[in-house]
């Protein structure tokens, strides 16, 4: 066991040193002021300061999107004038059908509906065109443009006449549109237009029912076929003077059909008749026979 012997001494130099620059020994005559920290420890961190308070950030304002549903009518007019000025039909057709739904005055929508009418006539949409066209001519009977109207509404209802094989219904609508419009002594300006139209139908139709009854020959219905013919001549062909060679042609077929379905008609009444004499003579030898069995 080792035990410690060494002592510590303290020099004397070191020693007033330390006792000079004592608080007790060394006291100063001002009063010394005790200053304390008020200030509240913070336990937020900076992320959740972040997190409580998002800076606010400024939104920038879009322009809204106007379209032709949002206008009125005044600006409706000044877009459907820019646009048929452009040539742009099809947007053109758009403000016409948003002005009729929006105006209330009578001579502004006579006007509009005549317009959109052009406008669908000129964008070859005829069916549509020749509808509205048909309306301007049934709710403005007085109008100054109801012969410009119904000439416009018969040549759309022609431009959708569909081939002679096919259903003839749309020519015979334009046909007696035709015939209603040249009743009108006091329409001039467009009736020789018109009555070009009516040839033309008077043509599709005659044509039609010559290929029908073309049909009916080629088929051997031949009752039909002598109806259609008779039909021909007696209401087609007055109108189409132009129309007789054809008639006589169809008519020379049909007389060829008739002799040579007679002719077919006797040979098989013959035969019938051959046939059943055949018969009665083999029904004849046969009783014989049986009768001499007997004996």
């Amino acid at each position: 066991m080792v035990i410690k012997t060494r002592t510590y001494i303290i020099p004397a130099t070191l020693l007033l040193a330390c006792l000079a620059h004592s608080p007790i020994l060394c006291q100063d005559s001002t009063p010394v002021k005790h200053q304390f920290d008020v200030t509240l420890p913070t336990t937020e961190t900076s992320s959740r300061k972040n997190r409580m308070r998002k800076p606010k950030v400024k939104k920038q304002k879009t322009k809204k999107v106007v379209t032709y549903l949002d206008m009125d009518y005044e600006r409706l007019v000044t877009a459907k004038d820019t646009q048929k000025a452009k040539g742009n039909t099809t947007a053109t057709i758009k403000y016409l059908e948003q002005l009729l739904k929006l105006c209330t005055d009578v001579t502004l929508i006579a006007e509009h509906l005549l317009e959109l009418g052009d406008a669908f006539f000129a964008d070859n949409q005829f069916q549509k065109a020749a509808i509205i066209y048909s309306q301007y001519c049934a709710l403005y009977p007085g109008s100054k443009k109801q012969e410009y109207s119904l000439y416009r509404s018969i040549a759309s209802s022609f431009a959708c006449v569909l081939p002679f094989d096919r259903d003839q219904s749309k020519t015979e609508e334009t046909l007696a549109l035709a015939e209603r419009f040249l009743k009108q002594d006091h329409f001039t300006e467009y009736k020789d237009e018109v009555v070009q139209i009516q040839n033309q139908c008077y043509q599709q139709l005659a044509t039609s029912e010559c290929s029908v009854c073309t049909f009916y020959l080629n088929k051997g219905c031949l009752k039909a076929a002598e109806k259609r013919l008779t039909k021909l001549r007696t209401v087609w062909l007055p109108k189409l003077p132009t129309f007789e060679p054809d008639i006589i042609a169809l008519e020379a077929q049909l007389t060829e059909k008739k002799e040579m379905a007679q002719s077919l008609h006797l040979k098989n009444v013959e035969l019938a008749q051959k046939k059943n004499e055949a018969n009665q003579k083999v029904a004849q030898n046969k009783k014989t026979k049986r009768m001499t069995d007997r004996f």
